[in-house]
């Protein structure tokens, strides 16, 4: 009888939601079909460190994303009588504003057009002074993007997940891969303020890891021989991979891995 073999792969992104239902999974499957689960995957993306800082919290035991209220605002006098007196007139201007709202919005994105390749917050950690990054020098303690302390925060998060998969990955006598790769911006400004790949090295150190797959030295091999860097490996003005950038990370688990 073949045995078929499984491969688990996570994202710390969403780690804390799937985690009890990926174990509890994986433990059926062996205990029902006595499944061997032989690697474990985690990509480790840069945005993580904010997302577990700030984006997730625990209730009741379970991992949950923070409420964020949503307020609106009411119709009154002028305002009023006229949405319930005059629809179609109402209808039409709204329209109409609507329109050059949009026309103003897109002439404006033209304008500021977002280019992760020119700075990213979510990632900007690993090369821009944290006390500015987060707001810890001045008086409110925060920015739009960062409150003071959250790289602090979110690095612990992590490292404690990932810690506590590998303790699973041991359990289930599976080897376990963590995973990390630059975005546009990490290899346009390096990590002259925080070493992602030390961190993770690091990191893999301490969970006992089976490998660290770590994707820096081929993106990085790939911009300076490749003028066109940018375009062949992340899509336009994002920091998600072309359908070659995912090929170079496939073919690195490969070698790595299998």
């Amino acid at each position: 009888m073949n045995q078929t073999t499984f491969y688990i792969v996570l994202s710390v992104i969403v780690f804390t939601i799937i985690l009890g239902f990926v174990i509890s999974f994986v433990l059926e499957i062996k205990k029902d079909k006595n499944e061997k689960i032989e690697k474990i995957f985690v990509l480790i993306d840069l945005t993580d460190v904010g997302d577990e800082a700030r984006r997730w919290v625990i209730q009741h035991g379970k991992p949950s994303l923070k409420n964020e209220k949503i307020f609106y605002k009411k119709n009154k006098g002028f305002s009023k009588f006229k949405k319930e007196n005059f629809k179609g007139l109402y209808l039409i201007s709204s329209k109409i504003r609507s329109f050059f709202r949009k026309v103003s919005k897109k002439n404006e994105e033209n304008e500021n057009e977002y280019r992760p390749v020119n700075g990213n917050p979510s990632g900007g950690y690993i090369y821009t002074e944290h006390r500015s990054l987060t707001g810890c020098d001045n008086e409110r303690k925060k920015t739009k993007w960062w409150s003071c302390g959250d790289i602090e925060k979110g690095l612990i998060k992590i490292e404690d997940k990932i810690i506590e998969i590998s303790k699973i990955a041991k359990r289930l006598k599976s080897e376990f891969y963590i995973i990390i790769m630059p975005w546009p911006d990490t290899l346009n400004f390096g990590q002259k303020i925080f070493n992602w790949e030390k961190f993770n090295q690091d990191l893999c150190g301490k969970s006992e890891c089976t490998k660290l797959i770590n994707l820096f030295p081929k993106f990085k091999e790939i911009k300076q021989k490749d003028e066109n860097w940018l375009k062949t490996l992340y899509l336009n003005n994002d920091i998600h991979l072309t359908t070659k950038g995912n090929s170079i990370v496939a073919n690195e688990i490969k070698f790595n891995a299998f």
